[in-house]
């Protein structure tokens, strides 16, 4: 089994996923009302912009349920963002109440589509059962899938099932290339072990 210590991350990244559904909410350059008559006509991108404004409280007063009930139509338009998001507001409870199953359809919809974000979080639904049946080998998949299009903190984990040996053949190497990938995408967990493991071999070469 994993380390106490690498549970912690997983959920700690699961936890992160709303910060990051899209990165709208960063863009200062907004028209609100603009925004909201697109929303209202139906236009599935300007319902996820806005869902995100919502949740973040950015230009209008933060309200959950609005970006819930934006997202889901979004989302059921197909915008994959939207679908990642919505799978997040059910993980946290968000304007909705909590919902498992209903957050890992919507990863998968989302992962699908070649979202980085939703793979890795449908990733850890896998992995910790969550939602669907406990599945490494699922798990495995998509965190790689995600890592490949440099999702930082599913090539952490994709390093530390390598290195624990879960799900996969133990492989010291593959462990490490995934941890330095991670550190140079900004995964700070992964940038401690890469240092750690460099002090160990600079120790044991003086020996």
């Amino acid at each position: 089994m994993l380390t106490k210590r690498f549970f912690f991350f997983i959920f700690l990244f699961s936890l992160l996923t709303i910060s990051t559904y899209p990165s709208y909410a960063q863009d200062s350059q907004i028209n609100i009302t603009e925004l909201e008559q697109l929303a209202n006509d139906g236009d599935p991108d300007a319902q996820c912009y806005l869902a995100t404004l919502y949740l973040a409280g950015k230009g209008v007063s933060q309200d959950f349920q609005k970006a819930f009930e934006l997202a889901t139509k979004s989302a059921e338009q197909g915008n994959p963002h939207a679908q990642g998001l919505l799978g997040a507001l059910y993980v946290k409870g968000l304007g909705v109440e909590k919902n498992s199953k209903k957050a890992f359809i919507w990863f998968k919809k989302a992962a699908e589509q070649g979202n980085p974000l939703a793979q890795s979080d449908l990733a850890i639904m896998y992995f910790k059962g969550y939602g669907t049946e406990q599945d490494y080998e699922q798990a495995h998949k998509w965190f790689q899938e995600a890592a490949k299009q440099g999702d930082s903190s599913a090539q952490y984990n994709l390093g530390m099932m390598y290195i624990k040996g879960v799900g996969v053949k133990k492989d010291f190497n593959l462990a490490i290339n995934w941890f330095e990938k991670a550190c140079e995408n900004g995964n700070t967990s992964a940038c401690e072990i890469c240092t750690k493991l460099d002090n160990a071999t600079k120790s044991n070469t003086k020996k």
